[in-house]
């Protein structure tokens, strides 16, 4: 075989190849990859959020147990924007550099819209296998 084609067997080759059109074992790579990043992006902002935006959250939580609720419910509704923000800027990337713009693409595109709402375990699902 081949460099390449050793290369395009890889789990987690392309992964920054977003015209690169993947295999089901490829896409579950590509989905993991991309899961990860998406939590530890969301964890960045929650802490900037509140080191940073809402310092009284930290300084006004009586104990450790209300200042973890605080930062719960901050990441959670960051998340959520954050989820939904990369699941479409991915779609729309993936449809972009492929240059397929088929009814079928923008409906996975808004199927995207809908199940990042739910997070980023659902919005990257479609995006995975696009």
């Amino acid at each position: 075989m081949t460099e390449k084609a050793i290369m395009d067997n890889k789990i987690f080759a392309h992964l920054t190849d977003l015209s690169f059109q993947r295999d089901w074992k490829q896409a579950v790579g590509f989905y993991f990859v991309y899961l990860i990043s998406l939590m530890v992006l969301n964890s960045v902002v929650t802490t900037f959020i509140m080191a940073f935006l809402h310092p009284e959250i930290l300084n006004g939580a009586s104990g450790f147990a209300e200042g973890m609720a605080a930062g719960k419910d901050i990441g959670r509704r960051s998340g959520m924007v954050i989820s939904f923000l990369m699941s479409v800027g991915l779609s729309l990337g993936i449809i972009w550099k492929k240059k397929s713009y088929s009814l079928a693409n923008y409906g996975c595109l808004l199927a995207a819209y809908l199940l990042a709402f739910f997070g980023g375990i659902f919005g990257l699902v479609r995006v995975a296998f696009l």
